[in-house]
């Protein structure tokens, strides 16, 4: 009967090694984990959201013509217009609506504001 449990013994312990080196090898096969992983609901970088009156991000790096988003979260309507030598303008923007604009070519800072609040500013900064 002593052989008996020993035997038992022996064999749980095998069995809890196999499943040991079962999770080691499915670990392995996940992809690393990094630090600058993003979830998968990341917010665009070529974004503006409008909410509370403003701007956000308040200040938007893009390269050279790179197309963004404009999203008004907001409960009025606002726009995203140049102001001085840039050439964009969202026009309208419905609360609850998007649009998109083309960044400038040319590097460059332009800031902008709403048409509508002019006390909301922000700036694109092309480079």
């Amino acid at each position: 009967m002593h052989v008996r449990r020993s035997a038992g013994l022996l064999s749980r312990a095998a069995m809890t090694r196999t499943a040991l080196v079962v999770l080691v090898l499915s670990a392995a096969c996940l992809p690393p984990a990094t630090a600058h992983s993003q979830p998968a609901s990341r917010v665009s970088p070529d974004r503006i959201v409008i909410k509370d009156f403003g701007f956000s991000p308040k200040r938007l790096r893009v390269a050279p013509g790179t197309v963004v988003t404009v999203v008004n979260k907001d409960t009025d309507p606002h726009t995203v217009t140049a102001s001085g030598s840039a050439n964009f303008d969202t026009g309208r923007i419905v609360p609850g609506g998007s649009t998109r604009f083309t960044a400038p070519r040319t590097h460059g800072d332009y800031p902008y504001r709403c048409d509508f609040h002019p006390f909301m500013s922000g700036a694109l900064t092309v480079g």
